[in-house]
């Protein structure tokens, strides 16, 4: 193998690291997996989270606070989405997403939108939605924190709507399956204080 051959291989190697590293990353939150921990006492919920638009959404769960701020550290991560509509989205099917079997009705969606997590029942689901999308020129983001009481053995789809230049929008509804059917109950959600916001 002549030396230029070699240099070739060796930075396709690293460019292959480079762009493992940085898949892995835009998945997974640095240190925060969807893991939950429950007491002898926990009940659960199911919780469907759903991406309608284009970029990457990442959803946390947080502590308790008087008031949020966009770097405020959380709990876990709760669902990390990247979708392009007008895209293969080749790198995203290497990473599936979790599905715990609840009330589905979205056969014309994509799998890749959307997500399912366990979470505690009973007290209130603090989350944070974060939104961003950009290329080399311009970088776009958005974020908000809501919170709802899941019921014990419920099944909920969050569904987190953003683009670029429009509000971020988000709705929260009970799943039931009535007569073969899903059926939405709307469920509503508080918006949580923003520091430095009255």
């Amino acid at each position: 193998m002549n030396k230029s051959v070699r240099i070739f291989a060796s930075a396709r190697a690293i460019a292959l690291c480079v762009i493992s590293a940085w898949l892995l990353s835009a998945c997974v939150s640095p240190l925060l997996t969807t893991d939950i921990k429950l007491g002898p006492n926990d009940t659960t919920a199911k919780v469907r989270f759903r991406f309608v638009g284009n970029g990457w959404l990442n959803i946390l769960e947080h502590g308790s606070a008087a008031c949020y701020a966009e770097a405020d550290p959380a709990i876990r991560s709760l669902a990390s989405i990247t979708y392009q509509a007008r895209s293969l989205n080749a790198t995203t099917w290497l990473f599936s997403q979790p599905r715990l079997g609840m009330p589905n009705d979205l056969e014309d969606v994509s799998q890749l939108t959307y997500a399912e997590v366990v979470v505690k029942a009973g007290i209130p689901l603090v989350f944070s939605a974060h939104w961003s999308i950009g290329d080399r020129y311009r970088y776009y983001k958005a974020w908000r924190f809501l919170s709802f009481t899941p019921a014990a053995g419920a099944d909920y789809e969050v569904v987190v709507t953003d683009d670029v230049k429009i509000p971020m929008g988000v709705t929260i509804a009970r799943l039931q399956v009535e007569d073969g059917k899903v059926v939405r109950s709307p469920v509503e959600a508080t918006s949580l204080r923003i520091c430095g916001t009255t």
